[in-house]
C-alpha cells in the first residue's frame, strides 16, 4: 500500500506541474483522431519527452523544457527516475523506454539512458521497431 501512495504522490507532483501540457496533448490528439478509439499514456509521453531533452541542445532543448513546463532538466529528470523506482515495486507494471537510431548517440546522452532504463540500439529497419514493440507490449501492439 506504501508503493501506491508513492506513486500517487508523484502523479500527483507529474499532474501540478505538468496539467497544461497534459491537456494540450489530449486535446490536440483527441482532434486529431476524432471519432476514434484512443488510448493516450501521459506518462509514456512524460518519459520520453523528458529522455529526448537530454539528447537536445540550445533552441531545441529550450522549447522541449518550455513544453514540458520545467527549467531544471535535473528536475525533470528526478521526477522521472523517482517514477521508473516506484512503478518496478509492482509485479504487473512494466516501463518499457529504449532508443534507436542510425547514429549512435554521445557518451552522456547514452549514461542518460541507462538512468531512463532506456537501452540503446542500431536502428537498422522498421521490422526491428515492430519487433522490438511486440515484444515489450506483449505482442498488444499494431505495426507501425
Amino acid at each position: 500500500m506504501k508503493y501506491l501512495f508513492l506513486i500517487s504522490l508523484l502523479l500527483l507532483n507529474i499532474l501540478i506541474v505538468n496539467t497544461s501540457f497534459q491537456t494540450t496533448i489530449f486535446a490536440k490528439t483527441n482532434l486529431d483522431n476524432k471519432g476514434k478509439n484512443l488510448l493516450l499514456s501521459p506518462l509514456s509521453i512524460f518519459q520520453v519527452l523528458g529522455l529526448t531533452t537530454n539528447g537536445a541542445a540550445g533552441t531545441t532543448q529550450k522549447e522541449m523544457m518550455t513544453a514540458l513546463e520545467t527549467s531544471n532538466i535535473e528536475n525533470l529528470n528526478n521526477i522521472n527516475f523517482q517514477l521508473i523506482k516506484a512503478i518496478k515495486k509492482f509485479n504487473t507494471t512494466e516501463i518499457a523506454n529504449g532508443v534507436m537510431s542510425r547514429a549512435m548517440p554521445s557518451k552522456p546522452f547514452m549514461k542518460m539512458c541507462d538512468k531512463y532504463e532506456a537501452p540503446v540500439e542500431k536502428l537498422i529497419s522498421l521490422e526491428q521497431v515492430n519487433g522490438w514493440c511486440k515484444k515489450k507490449h506483449m505482442e498488444k501492439l499494431i505495426k507501425f
